[in-house]
């Protein structure tokens, strides 16, 4: 009987051996095999029982070429074809012999073993040979062994073997083997993580035709191991406040607690004792934070608003405490509660005349330690006596009767100065009343009194009224004062002088008279009202004929010096 060897090329064969069995081998060896394209399998026996030509095994029913899947070279040995029942062929297919065709590209064998149970569900280690199903003697070739721990343990000193039987000479390794002994290649993995694979590259050439053959082998140690986590919580707290604030503002204290260790910080608060006049905006004179639990790693801030009853410097510091007596104390936080206090000084003249324009100065002084915000100045107009507005400096606005000034911001140690004119056209005395104020500052007030006055303007004049005057005759002379001023003018006094040509015949006025040899004097008016006019009468009798002249002299209060007049009268014969 005669069988027909596939001698296109040489076969490589891999095998399992010790504990380790990997598929793709038989105890009895290798059995020369192809596989077409529908999966019908040829072995010598059907192709002898379908009459195919096993040199050219690949040609089907629909004249298509079709790669092998897997192809194993013959034993050394191998049993007479005849002595074995033919397999027949698949009953839905015909095969059909034909002329011999170029033979297929070369295809991939992979075989594989789960060790040790056989199933990878419930083994360790997972060993996969990958290697090409024919080589041509003396051309270069790759093969791959890849190792997968299957397990969820970390496995430890993994050893793999292959034996390199046969004519292959070993170009190179990637990794390099750990061991090369008697044709067996072993590599060791320190660990293998669960999940993880390893894989090695090796590169051979076939020195002769024929078959390579080569067995893997696996070995590891897998240790069981366990751990207790030995943990510890720390607290850590930042406490931040205003470096200042105004008396009257609120302020916010921020808090921010950390666990920065490793275990579960349990029952954790946080308490800060207020300093003296502190209190929460709820009356609390402490502030307490029930935190609860916190993770490692974990972080929560609060804020609590918080307002002082009195200026100055405070210095606090916050406490952080849980379970297991973990505490953690902040840094001191230093504030200063400041407030502003304010001044004012109103000026004005003390008596202006009628007419004239007054002006009013108002200065306002923060003299504490705060900025006086919002800072309104208002001084009331005066509304008697006919007064006026006149104007205001620093954009001033007249409002329900005032002058305002919105002053904005007063710093510490600030000082403004606005000023507003007015005038009267009636004497009396005028008022301002000036209020100032500013967001938590207390008001402060001032005020300001003028007089307004008028000013006397006495007008003296002497008129005779016969003029020339013969010898023995009499003539009149008319002394009036009038007040042209704006003021009233008191104790007007008229002293009148006759010349030695006449004689003092009668006197007459608002007041009256007394004679002192030639000098006659009229008694003090006690005022005269601007606009108003008074007359007095000098009768005379002409004695000898002359140039006379008739003196006049007024005093008042009012005036510094007397005023004089003299009118000349023509006495003839």
């Amino acid at each position: 009987m005669n069988s027909k060897k596939l001698t296109a090329s040489a076969l490589l064969v891999a095998c399992a051996t010790g504990g380790s069995l990997l598929t793709g081998c038989s105890s009895s060896g290798s059995v020369p095999v192809a596989t077409t394209t529908e999966g019908a399998v040829i072995t010598p026996e059907t192709a002898r029982h379908n009459s195919i030509d096993w040199d050219n095994p690949w040609q089907v029913d629909r004249g298509e070429r079709n790669r092998p899947a897997r192809v194993e070279a013959p034993a050394q040995t191998e049993p007479d074809m005849d002595d074995r029942p033919a397999r027949p062929a698949r009953p839905a297919e015909t095969v059909r012999v034909s002329e011999p065709q170029a033979a297929p590209a070369r295809g991939t064998n992979v075989v594989s073993m789960a060790y040790p149970t056989g199933d990878m569900a419930t083994s360790a280690v997972l060993v996969e040979k990958i290697l090409p199903a024919s080589v041509n003697v003396g051309q270069p070739f790759d093969y791959e062994i890849r190792v997968t721990n299957l397990s969820s343990l970390q496995l430890g000193d993994v050893r793999v073997s292959d034996s390199m039987a046969g004519t292959m000479n070993v170009l190179s390794m990637n990794p390099d083997a750990a061991s090369m002994s008697d044709g067996v290649a072993t590599w060791v993995f320190a660990s293998m993580e669960p999940g993880e694979q390893q894989s090695i590259m090796i590169r051979g050439a076939a020195e002769d035709a024929g078959s390579i053959g080569g067995c893997a082998t696996v070995a590891y140690d897998a240790s069981l191991c366990s751990e207790v986590q030995v943990v510890e919580p720390a607290l850590q707290l930042v406490k931040n406040a205003p470096m200042q604030s105004l008396l009257c503002d609120e302020m916010v204290l921020e808090y921010e607690v950390t666990n920065s260790g490793s275990g579960v910080a349990t029952g954790v608060t946080i308490e800060d004792p207020l300093p003296n006049g502190w209190t929460t905006v709820s009356g609390a004179g402490d502030v307490l934070v029930n935190v609860g639990d916190l993770m490692p790693g974990e972080t929560r801030a609060y804020a609590v608003r918080v307002k002082a009853n009195e200026a100055g410097e405070f210095e606090s510091r916050a406490v952080a405490k849980g379970g297991s007596n973990l505490t953690d104390e902040s840094q001191a936080t230093q504030t200063a509660i400041l407030q502003p206090e304010l001044s004012v000084t109103v000026e004005c003249p003390e008596q202006r005349y009628l007419d004239r324009n007054s002006a009013f100065t108002v200065t306002v002084e923060n003299t504490g330690n705060g900025p006086a915000n919002n800072t309104v100045v208002s001084a009331t107009l005066p509304t008697t006596l006919g007064s006026e507005f006149v104007s205001a400096s620093g954009n001033g606005t007249v409002r329900n009767g005032m002058v305002v000034w919105d002053a904005g911001t007063l710093e510490a140690g600030a000082t403004r100065t606005y000023e507003f004119r007015i005038k009267a056209n009636q004497r009396g005395t005028v008022s301002t009343n000036v209020v100032v104020n500013a967001a938590c500052a207390e008001e402060v007030t001032g005020s300001c009194n003028t007089r307004f006055v008028g000013i006397p303007a006495l007008l003296l004049e002497v008129i005779d009224q016969v003029d020339p005057v013969e010898v023995g005759q009499q003539t009149q002379y008319v002394i009036e004062v009038t007040n042209q001023g704006s003021a009233d003018g008191t104790q007007i006094v008229i002293t009148a002088e006759l010349p030695p040509s006449q004689r003092l015949v009668t006197t007459s006025g608002p007041t009256a008279a007394s004679v002192d040899g030639r000098i006659i004097t009229f008694a003090a008016l006690p005022e005269l009202d601007p606009g108003a006019k008074v007359r007095w009468v000098v009768t005379v009798e002409a004695l000898e004929p002359a140039d006379a002249r008739f003196r006049v002299s007024m005093d008042a209060a009012e005036l510094t010096s007397s005023v004089d007049e003299t009118e000349a009268t023509n006495l003839y014969r």
